[in-house]
């Protein structure tokens, strides 16, 4: 039940194998990193996450899956995902709260993914990302990102996805917008084989923006099943 701090200059390294660390807080300073050659790395950590460099976390042929589970004390989704390195596929878990910040996903097939809610509350998530009334909430500039139950609100634009955003999929992420009739919910700007969809990956709600979904040259893609402008 304790925390993990990785000193700078301290490695965790393995040439098979996987990486597994159980454990409440997960620090890392500068100059720290974790890498498998061959395995998964997978943070069972309860608390939160900080990582003092950028792609200090690398799995080089496997999985890495983490979580940031505390919205305090400098423990934020950006820096949790700037982490990621080297991967095949990478999924970080987010906990019960709310991060007052803006998030840009600059990393190829990256699962963000929240904490549901239950039945009395439609399923409503509780990993909430909320803005300044201005801005974007999430900025998606890589392919194969995934955005699972999240609740994203207080901004004037729910998600933008640019052109290199092929093979985008979003389930059960509820987008709320600051000012009502303003902004776009999600804009898919170029990207193709798009998967917003319900059942399966979870009913999507758009509430409030001018525009529910914006799509530009989008191509090859699946748009049904959601609620736009279904809740008060």
């Amino acid at each position: 039940g304790g925390n993990t701090f990785l000193d700078g200059g301290s490695d965790i390294i393995t040439n098979g194998g996987n990486i597994t660390s159980n454990t409440v807080d997960f620090v890392m300073n500068g100059g720290s990193q974790i890498l498998s050659a061959s395995g998964n790395v997978d943070i069972n950590n309860t608390g939160g996450f900080l990582s003092m460099d950028a792609n200090s976390l690398n799995a080089l042929t496997g999985s890495l899956e983490y979580n940031q589970n505390d919205p305090t004390n400098g423990y934020t989704i950006q820096n949790a995902i700037d982490a990621a390195g080297t991967y095949a596929t990478a999924r970080l878990n987010l906990g019960v709260g709310t991060w007052e910040e803006a998030i840009t996903i600059n990393k190829s097939n990256f699962t963000l993914a929240g904490t549901v809610g239950n039945a009395g509350s439609n399923w409503e998530p509780r990993s909430i990302i909320k803005g300044p009334g201005t801005g974007t909430g999430i900025v998606v500039l890589q392919d194969g990102v995934k955005l699972l139950t999240l609740k994203v609100t207080d901004f004037l634009n729910g998600v933008y996805v640019n052109a290199d955003g092929d093979n985008f999929v979003m389930g059960n992420t509820w987008l709320y917008a600051a000012t009502p009739a303003s902004g776009n919910g999600l804009f898919l700007d170029g990207a193709s084989n798009v998967n917003f969809t319900g059942p399966g990956s979870g009913v999507n709600f758009i509430k409030n923006f001018g525009v529910g979904i914006f799509a530009l040259n989008v191509s090859d893609s699946l748009l049904q099943l959601n609620n736009v402008d279904a809740y008060s």
